[in-house]
């Protein structure tokens, strides 16, 4: 294949051959798998050593043989290639140690087994991989390509993956086999597995478990048994008198594996690295016996590479990736880049002595980089250092990293004690809970006696500084919700915190309590708190404890490519002094380069660098603009007054500091009499309707022939953003009716439309659990028309078109009810300016990473429009003519739109209303295209991998993003406890061993009833109580249900949750519209949402 590829590429190459023999003194006769010759004979080029999945390309035996034999014939390259990961290096670089010279690492093939490659597909992918590394060689060879070596971070990070990748196989086996044979080791794995914060989906018995799951589990096994070899061997380097390399040549067996590692990493254990080696759990497993050579070339092969030049922060990173994309997003574990840590730390880190303070330190680069700011402002030895430091995880996984990465910088310190707590945060209290570690000289706490003498307890202090990047765990998935909310309150006293609020917003108040005064707490964490309702709770708190230093946002990045969110950086200093707040300067920053443009070198140069930042952002007391960011300086009394109505603070958009244009505060401070929020000019602002049955009511020209429905019967209605293609819709231009009957049966006989309705009923469209209790099934109720929408999402195009025709609007839209046409259209031109799209641009919610710009009801209402009343008669009638002619024609994206000649017609109008000058007008086209290109182009980092390749479709996550969405705005409730209330009285009915599967049907006999399970009864009393008990069984209840005494309990719990159910649905299926997916892959995305809600 590879000759054939050199030919059919015109590539440089005479030969590629698979039959020479090399003989080599002392080594007997070699057979290299490929040699690439510039010239057959004499000129090779590079030497290919192939080896099956199961061997590690970066194995030291495996590169040491392509070496020699590549030194030998005189190549100026060699290759090691294990099928799936392909690595080259160059054969002779004066004074640079063998392992050094990797020069590239591309992954060929995705498989674990040999078995797996002779598939037409799989050739395919080798054939496209063998032609991009042979052109690539070429470049090198004959164009003087710069070659640049792989950075020995990136390397180590793809070795160790390598290394969990080659492995995982053999540890899935012992660990699916210990945990069939041993239900007590199988309990306790689950416990362990939880407590991570991970849930997969664990059966009670071991046999029911997905097979994939204990893949998973044995990933981070392996990873682990890495990670302890590794620190062994790292140990062993500056130990060499005490420490010697792991025999692997006494192990026969998996008995000898267990009992050889323990007694090594026993040894490590003696020079007081306790804390390393704490995760027992898989140190139980036994590895099949023929599997004993892979893991013995696993340890020999760690023994052989010299790490010291590997910055272990970076464990962070391999151990993010080995966690599956579903449980990350679940655990809210995301990887923060060091750039954003270093500007955090440098904010809050302003003395030598601070003592810091992560509450959720993960593998612990926040303390790493503070280890290395603290080490700037003052060079203290490393003990000195670790005693400023203390971390705090739920998992014992991160906590162990943490405590590797803290240790590693000074192994020469025997007195190596990070403080490191495997806890829960909010269990965690200042001056109150205490950490056990080895006693050791120069503790700086208050510490606390224990009965082994050469232990100690130290009590945990008030800090100077708390940061972090707190856990992207939404409302809905808080594990211990009322615990969380009580402990906050305790430090407290009562606070209004929203239900709807996500954990970092209890991590800011928790974390605020273990502060000095005047002690500074730095977050990296989602937006949406700067826009979002329950977001006016956590300004308010911060508002009234704190001096607000800086919120730092950038318009070009995102600080976690792999998480789905937008993320702001906020900088807080405790304050008790209420004049000294409000007299505080709030530094709102927009970061217009990436951080790592503007942060980078090693760390004495990035400090500086942090701290340049630091002094231009602190010290604008106006609006500074320069090339890598802007400041806008904002009164903190000014911010309180702001969100204040009825004399109580309820919240305010700050996003909009971070993400406006200068015009933006120039047009609201000089005009802002002429601005009013859209709810107080229009008559009524109310979201589309939802039917809960679209195929029934929704029907199309060729569907109303065919059932004859009458025309009184049918409205147009507007069911997609795809159907406003221009600033006026008409009901000639939609596709589809939708069914209005008010009326009872009897008055429809005689008319088709009654036909209609019974073949619903014979479909079963009647039996949706929306319409059970509803007198008309059919009947949508009574909706007023809007005169215009507003679009919940917004792309590029910002249209809010004019519904002239009596047009219903679905729930993918708010409308705007306006009696007066003349004065809706007037609305409808002014809504349609490029002003008004940068108001929407600017107000709109951004705290999702995929680009969309997004309104809830309340928020488009708040958005502040130029008031027609501000308007004379004559610019009215010119705004109608104009509009009139620009519905002749689709809406163009913004970028295409303000070079119409209509729109520029009608801006031109609302411009010379407010009085703006030529410059001025040219800012507000400028403003709107760099504000949406950015929230674009910003986006496109959603669903890459590093390498930029696009990831499979997830429905998982989509259907979690969705979620989040709908019960940000609504509490989540559960069928029946949250519906049956407290005052009523009460029976227990008691279940049989109930199965998902298991059919459900009542059986009623003279008013009374009972609940048929599959060949099970169970005896309910009556009708309504038998509902009530089929419907706690389909939400899951398996037990026992506790059920109203009362019947008109009963009925009423189930109508309050049909009801419930039915706004749920309408808000999911607002939001999912947003994606624009195919139909497979929106029904994939159902399927979840129907497994989550």
């Amino acid at each position: 294949m590879i000759q054939e590829i050199i030919k059919s590429k015109n590539l440089g190459f005479d030969e590629a051959r698979d039959d020479r023999s090399i003989k080599i003194v002392g080594e007997g006769t070699k057979y290299p798998d490929c040699i690439i010759y510039k010239k057959f004979p004499d000129k090779p080029v590079c030497v290919i050593e192939i080896e099956s999945p199961d061997w590690d390309a970066s194995h030291f035996k495996l590169i040491n043989n392509a070496n020699k034999e590549a030194s030998h014939i005189g190549a100026r390259f060699f290759a090691t290639w294990n099928i799936r990961d392909f690595i080259l290096w160059e054969t002779f670089v004066e004074d640079v140690p063998l392992l050094d010279r990797r020069k590239w690492w591309e992954t060929a093939l995705l498989v674990k087994d040999i078995s797996e490659v002779d598939r037409p597909e799989n050739w395919n992918k080798i054939r496209s991989f063998l032609e991009n590394f042979l052109t690539k060689l070429d470049g090198y060879v004959y164009k003087r390509e710069k070659f640049v070596g792989l950075p020995i971070d990136e390397f180590f990070i793809r070795k160790l993956k390598a290394t969990v990748d080659i492995n995982t196989p053999v540890f899935t086996y012992a660990l699916k086999q210990k945990c069939l044979a041993d239900g007590d080791y199988y309990k306790r794995l689950i416990k362990w597995v939880t407590g991570q914060g991970w849930h997969p989906d664990l059966k009670p018995k071991a046999e029911n478990t997905d097979p994939f799951l204990y893949e998973k589990m044995a990933r981070i096994a392996v990873y682990i048994l890495a990670n302890k070899i590794l620190f062994y061997n790292i140990v062993k380097s500056h130990n060499s008198n005490r420490l010697k390399a792991i025999a692997t040549e006494n192990i026969k067996t998996p008995a000898d594996l267990n009992q050889i590692l323990k007694n090594h990493f026993r040894q490590v254990l003696d020079i007081n690295y306790d804390t390393i080696y704490e995760i027992k759990i898989f140190d139980e497993l036994k590895i099949h016996p023929s599997s004993i050579e892979r893991v013995k070339k696993f340890i020999e092969d760690f023994d052989q590479y010299d790490f010291k030049g590997v910055n272990y922060e970076i464990l962070g990173r391999v151990y993010e990736d080995l966690i599956p994309e579903a449980d990350r997003h679940e655990m809210g574990q995301y990887f923060t880049p060091s750039t954003t840590v270093d500007l955090i730390n440098s904010f809050c880190v302003q003395d030598s002595d601070d003592i810091v303070l992560d509450l959720g330190c993960g593998a612990g680069t926040f303390l790493i980089r503070a280890y290395a700011r603290l080490k700037y402002l003052e060079k203290k030895k490393h003990k000195e250092l670790l005693e400023q430091l203390w971390g705090v995880d739920i998992a014992s996984f991160p906590a162990h990293l943490s405590t590797i990465n803290l240790v590693l910088p000074d192994l020469t310190e025997t007195q190596n004690f990070p403080y490191i707590l495997n806890m829960d945060a909010f269990d965690v209290k200042p001056l109150q809970t205490f950490l056990e570690v080895p006693k050791h000289s120069g503790i700086k706490y208050e510490t606390m006696r224990v009965s082994d003498k050469n232990r100690v307890k130290v009590k945990m202090p008030e800090v100077n500084v708390v940061v972090g990047n707190p856990p992207y765990i939404e409302q809905k998935s808080i594990e211990n919700k009322e615990a969380v909310r009580r402990t906050v309150m305790k430090d407290w006293g009562e606070l209004r915190i929203s239900n709807q609020s996500d954990i970092y917003v209890y991590f800011f108040i928790h974390g605020a309590k273990f502060l000095k005064r005047e002690g500074r707490l730095g977050f990296v964490t989602s937006n949406s708190w700067l826009d979002i309702r329950f977001g006016g709770d956590l300004q308010k708190f911060l508002l009234d404890n704190f001096i607000i230093v800086a919120i730092i946002q950038s318009q070009v990045e995102r600080s976690f490519a792999k998480a789905d969110i937008n993320t702001a950086i906020t900088i807080v200093e405790r304050c008790y002094n209420r004049q000294e707040r409000e007299s505080n300067t709030v530094k709102f920053v927009t970061l217009k380069q990436k951080l790592d443009e503007i942060i980078k070198g090693e760390d004495e140069d990035r400090f500086k660098a942090c701290d340049k930042l630091i002094n231009k952002i602190q010290r604008a007391k106006t609006l500074y603009d320069d090339e890598n960011m802007r400041v806008f300086p904002k009164s903190q009394k000014e911010l309180y007054e702001e969100g204040t109505e009825d004399r109580q603070y309820a919240g305010s958009k700050w996003g909009k500091f971070v993400r406006a244009p200068d015009i933006f505060f120039e047009l609201i401070s000089r005009k802002k009499d002429f601005f009013r929020p859209i709810s107080v000019l229009v008559d009524n602002l109310r979201r589309g309707f939802t039917t809960n049955k679209d195929e029934f009511f929704y029907l199309t020209d060729e569907q109303i022939k065919a059932h004859k429905i009458e025309n009184e019967f049918l409205k147009p209605v507007i069911t997609t953003p795809k159907e406003c293609d221009s600033v006026i819709v008409k009901g000639s231009d939609l596709r589809h009716k939708v069914l209005f009957v008010n009326k009872e049966k009897d008055e429809l006989r005689g008319k088709n439309v009654l036909k209609y309705i019974k073949w619903g009923e014979e479909k079963g469209f009647n039996k949706n659990p929306s319409f059970i209790y509803k007198t008309r099934w059919y009947d949508l109720g009574k909706i007023t028309f809007p005169a215009i929408i507003f679009r919940r999402f917004f792309d590029v195009k910002f249209n809010l078109p004019l519904l002239p025709d009596r047009i219903f609007d679905n729930q993918t839209f708010y409308g705007l009810c306006i009696q007066d046409p003349n004065y809706a259209k007037v609305l409808a031109a002014i809504l349609n300016s490029t002003l008004s799209a940068l108001f929407i641009e600017i107000s709109g919610r951004l705290n999702l990473g995929e680009g969309v710009l997004q309104y809830a009801v309340y928020e488009a209402g708040q958005l502040l429009v130029l008031d027609p009343d501000r308007i004379s008669q004559e610019d009215k009638k010119k705004l109608q003519i104009i509009f009139d002619q620009m519905s002749k024609r689709p809406t163009l994206p913004i970028f295409q739109e303000i070079e119409q000649e209509d729109k520029q017609k009608l801006d031109e109008i609302i411009f010379n209303i407010l009085g703006l000058s030529e410059n001025e007008r040219q800012n507000v086209y400028t403003a709107i295209c760099v504000l949406v290109k950015n929230r674009v182009e910003k986006a496109k980092t959603f669903g890459k991998t590093v390498k930029g390749k696009k990831e499979e479709f997830n429905p998982v996550t989509y259907a979690e993003h969705i979620l989040s969405e709908v019960f940000n705005k609504k509490e989540k409730k559960e069928f029946p406890k949250d519906f049956v209330s407290k005052s009523w009285d009460t029976i227990t009915i008691e279940l049989p061993s109930i199965d998902e599967n298991m059919k459900l049907r009542i059986e009623e006999f003279f008013g009374k009833a009972s609940l048929r399970i599959d060949g099970m009864s169970v005896d309910c009393h009556t009708p309504s109580k038998a509902s009530f008990v089929e419907l706690a069984i389909q939400k899951g209840v398996k037990d026992s249900v506790v059920v109203p005494a009362d019947d008109r309990n009963c009925i009423k719990a189930i109508k309050e949750y049909q009801q419930y159910r039915k706004e749920i649905e309408a808000e999911i299926e607002e939001t999912i519209q947003m994606f624009n997916l195919t139909q497979k892959k929106a029904k994939a995305v159902w399927t979840e949402l129907e497994n989550k809600f």
